[in-house]
């Protein structure tokens, strides 16, 4: 599940910016007012709600409420998070969590934050950039503070991602359009010809995403090269207080 502003609704798995079991690194837990709890490493980006005022900061906020014209939400990196914060999580009632098909943001205290060494790292990557771990919202991205320029980075993996979609989509119709022809000599060469093109399609949609997906697709490990092409890039592109250090 992503979420795309406010709202949540599932969201596919485009690649992963890094995949790596047998990697040792140091994580942040963070904990909520509500108990929802988030492992991220130092450099990962989770969103902070801003603005707030005195008679707004409480432990649970509905941002369905007044407090979407007082917040704004401001990437920041884990290890910058502090106590008192607001992050935001899945709406609750009591202890359930509501309809999903339906679900809203909630802003949640940040109660508790501790530091381990753990084994073991994931970053996939969603179309909509985000999505949510244990209940808490959080970016798929790290390294970059800053939430557009980053998706907007990888904007080639979302178009790749379509067009295969789109590919598929048309290979189906045409292969479908195939099997409801005649069997006929002339509708049977029409059928091949179809089965070719569908074929040729599919093959063209794969040829242009697996450049950029390959890790994925592959089962590779590490930092995705695409991820380390741009990282690099921005290195001695943008200012250097956008970049984790």
């Amino acid at each position: 599940m992503a979420a795309d502003g406010l709202s949540y609704a599932y969201s596919p798995v485009l690649m992963f910016l890094d995949r790596d079991p047998s990697v040792e690194r140091l994580y942040y837990h963070i904990e909520t007012s509500s108990g929802a709890k988030i492992t991220a490493t130092a450099s990962h980006l989770l969103f902070v709600a801003e603005g707030l005022n005195e008679d707004e900061e409480k432990d649970l906020i509905s941002v369905s409420a007044t407090t979407t014209t007082t917040t704004t939400t401001q990437p920041q990196f884990a290890k910058d998070i502090a106590l008192g914060q607001y992050l935001y999580t899945l709406r609750r009632e009591g202890d359930q969590l509501v309809d999903r098909s339906t679900q809203s943001a909630t802003l949640e205290k940040v109660v508790k934050i501790s530091t381990s060494l753990g084994r073991g790292a994931y970053a996939p990557l969603t179309m909509t950039g985000n999505l949510v771990v244990n209940n808490i919202t959080a970016s798929c991205y790290a390294v970059i503070n800053s939430q557009r320029l980053a998706h907007l980075s990888f904007a080639p993996v979302r178009w790749a991602h379509s067009f295969t979609e789109l590919g598929d989509r048309l290979s189906r119709f045409l292969l479908h359009t195939s099997s409801s022809s005649s069997s006929s000599s002339s509708f049977t060469r029409r059928a091949a010809s179809s089965n070719s093109a569908s074929a040729s399609v599919a093959e063209s949609a794969n040829s242009i995403a697996s450049p950029v997906q390959e890790n994925s697709s592959k089962g590779g490990t590490g930092v995705h090269w695409y991820a380390r092409l741009l990282y690099g890039l921005f290195r001695h592109l943008i200012p250097s207080k956008w970049m984790f250090n």
